[in-house]
């Protein structure tokens, strides 16, 4: 069984894929941020080359959305200069890179100008991978963790999310799909549009908004007391409006 090295591998959804794959019999690999910087060219390269790895996932990345607004170095940082430096240091070792992006950049890739900072670290760390010869998959899910501090749930957006466990297994169920992961490269396909072989994009095939996914699981969330219906009170409490629909395979080209 090959072993398989995971960034970002002690966070809720890196720790979840690194126990499905332990419970399948890999040797799995999951270094504390303490001990590897993966924004360090020099680290991730290091960490990469010490061990003789068959693929690495890429969770590591800035995971505080609305608080990426104030800290735009530390989101760039932890989550395009992460990418960046993972996937050239897999290409160099010859190592397979799968990376974890999100459905907050469908909005983007409509021509939306919104979408806030974190988005917009999300795809051009896509870029960044895919110019390594990456897989990416977009990944729609929320932890329990990132909703107990919720005082209102976004009842307006049109969006796909799982809850992490259920996100955990499909990303390694993709991980171990050879046609994915061995598909060449085709540099004239349409990067982020739906036809590139090089991404896929992950979530339950009905859309389910934060407020429908809260009250599945905790319908006594103080959260759903207050449901923001409108961009403009989205913008009011977190400083940017969501888009309206991040739903994947409802995005296309700008004109």
């Amino acid at each position: 069984m090959m072993r398989i090295l995971i960034t970002g591998g002690k966070g809720r959804l890196g720790s979840l894929v690194a126990e499905e794959f332990s419970d399948l019999g890999f040797s799995v690999h999951a270094p504390p941020r303490s001990e590897v910087d993966w924004s360090s060219a020099v680290e991730s390269s290091r960490a990469i080359n010490s061990g003789r790895y068959g693929l690495i996932i890429g969770c590591a990345a800035y995971t505080d959305v609305a608080g990426a607004q104030k800290n735009r170095g530390k989101c760039h940082a932890d989550t395009y200069s992460t990418a960046l430096n993972t996937a050239r240091a897999a290409s160099r070792a010859g190592v397979p890179f799968l990376y974890v992006s999100s459905d907050y950049v469908i909005p983007l890739l409509r021509g939306e100008t919104g979408g806030g900072v974190y988005a917009k670290a999300k795809l051009l760390a896509e870029g960044a991978v895919a110019r390594h010869g990456g897989r990416i998959v977009r990944l729609a899910f929320t932890t329990p963790e990132q909703v107990e501090g919720w005082k209102w749930a976004n009842a307006y957006s049109v969006a796909h999310r799982w809850w992490v466990d259920e996100a955990a297994s499909a990303l390694v169920a993709t991980a171990l799909d050879p046609y994915f992961m061995n598909s060449e490269f085709n540099e004239k396909s349409n990067l982020g549009f739906g036809s590139d072989p090089l991404i896929r994009e992950l979530g339950p095939k009905t859309a389910v908004t934060p407020a429908e996914l809260l009250s599945s699981r905790f319908p006594h969330h103080p959260a759903l007391g207050r449901l923001v219906k409108t961009p403009d009170e989205m913008a009011e409490l977190v400083g940017y409006a969501a888009p309206s629909d991040s739903r994947f395979g409802h995005h296309r080209p700008p004109a």
